[in-house]
């Protein structure tokens, strides 16, 4: 996989993401499957903070130690990446 890609997909779970599910239920009726439920959700995933961790350490944000960030200092940065890519930076969708 391309560091590009990886780099996409960690930006996806830091920002958290919206996922479909169906469910499908058969019933076998004059012995052939039928459909008899059919549902439908979808689901928030939220922003998951290794993931930002891992995007940070990858920055090497100027240096600073990002394992040492406390989870608060962890969450501001999301928030502020989250941020800059609602104002057109044209990292991923929102």
């Amino acid at each position: 996989m391309k560091n590009k890609t990886i780099k996409e997909l960690l930006m996806k779970a830091a920002k958290g993401y919206k996922v479909s599910e169906v469910t499908v239920e058969y019933t076998e009726v004059n012995g052939k499957m039928q459909v008899t439920k059919k549902r439908e959700t979808k689901k928030d995933v939220p922003g998951d903070m290794k993931a930002l961790q891992l995007l940070l350490e990858s920055e090497r944000m100027d240096g600073e130690n990002i394992g040492s960030l406390s989870d608060e200092a962890l969450e501001r940065e999301r928030l502020r990446l989250l941020e800059k890519l609602k104002q057109g930076d044209g990292n991923g969708e929102n």
